[in-house]
């Protein structure tokens, strides 16, 4: 899909940068590659899933590497390339957006109030009841409470990152059947919780400084003697 003297060129500079532009050079091919195989994505998919995990794991973008690539033969492997392909995206945009202008560490997290980690902690408990009544194997009810667990503990922090709730998401992309239909609405409200929460942090960050109000100075002290302690000045002869 990316030949190697492309590879090699791209990977220079910060790797944060180089997973940025790979992935959207990879994307840019697939897209190719479509119109030329009239639509058959199966292997098309498989090699963007390839290069893009590959590039994650190279330049240290851990938030990617949980996704495993469907069975060949997974009547739903579209969903999950197209749940992965998404966020793939996102991630990048994020980082190439976030190193160009500078952004510090708070760009990549944000921070909630009470009421909202009590909200986030009551969704991460409702999908904890829908795993234990599910039918899924005690390996993948494992994998997923971990996930869980890592976001509720990113929760208690005084800022809470992105790449947590993404690789949640990215678990329940590999997650099928009724489980997955009833998981997805809750994880919907949690990205929509860090949407809106970030977005209010952002539009907060904006607001000029409230002026200061001028003090009005009250009257200045005087050294001088006031006047009854003047006329009794002059009347003590001592």
């Amino acid at each position: 899909m990316i030949p190697e003297d492309e590879f090699e060129a791209l990977m220079t500079g910060d790797p944060l940068v180089r997973f940025a532009r790979i992935e959207r050079l990879a994307r840019a091919r697939r897209k190719e590659a479509l119109v030329e195989e009239h639509g058959n994505t199966d292997d098309i998919d498989y090699d963007y899933t390839s290069i893009v995990l590959a590039t994650a794991e190279a330049c240290g973008v851990d938030e990617l590497l949980f996704f495993n690539p469907p069975a060949y033969d997974d009547k739903e492997s579209w969903k999950q390339y197209a749940e992965f392909r998404a966020l793939a995206q996102r991630v990048s945009d994020r980082l190439l957006i976030g190193q160009l202008h500078g952004h510090s560490d708070d760009f990549y997290s944000v921070a909630f109030d009470g009421p909202t980690k009590v909200k986030l902690r009551h969704h991460l408990e409702k999908m904890r009841s829908i795993i234990d009544e599910s039918d899924e194997s005690p390996e993948k009810k494992h994998v997923l409470y971990t996930r869980i667990a890592e976001l509720s503990e990113e929760i208690d922090k005084d800022r809470t990152r992105f790449e947590h709730v993404t690789a949640l998401t990215i678990q329940l992309a590999q997650t099928t059947g009724v489980v997955a239909e009833k998981l997805e609405p809750v994880v919907r409200i949690i990205q929509s919780i860090f949407g809106k929460s970030k977005a209010q942090e952002n539009q907060r960050a904006t607001l000029p400084a409230p002026r200061k109000r001028k003090q009005i100075e009250g009257p200045k002290k005087s050294n001088r003697p006031r006047s009854f302690e003047r006329d009794l000045d002059d009347e003590i002869p001592f």
